[in-house]
Order: C-alpha cells, then sequence, then structure tokens
C-alpha cells in the first residue's frame, strides 16, 4: 500500500508518533498547522514575508514548532524571537528563503553516535510536515544542511532532497520511488 503525504496528510507517516502539535506554542489541530504552513508557503506569502525562520523540536510524542516571517513591518525576524515550550539540544532551527531554499541546523558540540536516532527523527518528521505543506513547489536543501549533515553524519547516507529526509526508514534511507510524496 502506498503512503500518500500529499494527498492524506492526516494519515501516517506524518502524525505516527506524534499526538499534539504546538505552533508558535499553541495546541493546534494537525490540519490546522498543515492549512497554516500551506498558506506561508505559497510563493506570494513567502516573498511578502522574506521567507521564514523556523525552530522545531520534538517532546516524546509532542510536535513542537515556532515559525515566524523573516521580515514583519518593516523588521527582521530572528530565531532568538521565537520561543518553543520545549527545546533541547535536538531541537532543529533554519530558515526557508524566498528562493525556496531551507537551512536546518542545530547546535550540539558535543554530539555522540548515541544522539543520531533523535535528530534522525525530527528531521524526518520535519521533512514530512514541510512537503505536505507544499506538495507542489517543494524546498531545497541549501548547501549548508547537506554540508552539515554529512559531516555530522546524521544518516547512514548523506540525504539531497527533502523527500530523502522524509523517506527514512528504520534509521536507513530507502528509495522514495515506490511512494507517492
Amino acid at each position: 500500500m502506498q503512503e500518500n503525504l500529499r494527498t492524506s496528510p492526516q494519515n501516517e507517516p506524518i502524525t505516527e508518533e506524534i499526538n499534539r502539535w504546538l505552533f508558535n506554542r499553541k495546541a493546534l489541530p494537525f490540519e490546522v498547522v498543515l492549512g497554516t504552513l500551506t498558506s506561508a508557503l505559497e510563493p506570494r506569502t513567502l516573498t511578502t514575508n522574506g521567507g521564514y525562520l523556523f525552530k522545531a523540536g520534538l517532546d516524546s510524542s509532542v510536535f513542537h514548532l515556532g515559525f515566524i516571517p523573516t521580515l514583519s513591518v518593516g523588521e527582521r525576524g530572528y530565531h532568538y524571537d521565537i520561543h518553543l515550550k520545549h527545546e533541547d539540544v535536538f531541537t532543529l532551527i533554519g530558515n526557508i528563503s524566498t528562493q525556496r531554499e531551507l537551512s536546518i541546523i542545530f547546535k550540539n558540540a558535543t554530539m555522540q553516535e548515541s544522539d543520531l536516532p533523535a535528530y534522525r527523527r525530527v528531521y524526518q518528521k520535519l521533512a514530512q510536515l514541510l512537503l505536505a505543506a507544499s506538495p507542489n513547489l517543494p524546498l531545497t536543501l541549501d548547501w549548508i544542511t547537506t554540508h552539515l549533515l554529512q559531516q555530522k553524519q546524521i544518516f547512514p547516507k548523506v540525504p539531497q532532497t527533502l523527500e530523502e529526509i522524509a523517506c527514512l526508514t528504520d534509521s536507513k534511507l530507502v528509495s522514495c520511488t515506490n511512494r507517492t510524496l
């Protein structure tokens, strides 16, 4: 059976293991989070806001996403303006540019091999959510993201696309050719 992230976002694997969705510190139904992101990622909205800054993290079965415009009323936003109810070393930070390039990084100077599954899980859920929110105009990973993933060896094979991150299964990348993303 094929999984279809784009037409059935309420189904597995996006909501698998996630019981609550916190968007900008507010508990919202998954459909509202997805609708908000879909609207934000429309080309005109993305350009108007100068892109977006975000933080994403997981606390057990709760997905936390902070998401703000890069520019708002002539003022630049900053990552430190985004506050999640739960932040730890596995919290991802990044931005989406007006050219639809996605940067996803983290700060953990003492990362160990035992940390890799937790990072993979956050990356995977974020990738699945962003793919579902922008099915017809996917975001591309920038070189900073791919370099960090390669340097820290988060995945067994360095993903080059958001789809490859989303297709993580059992801590290994699998071919996405048999899946409809």
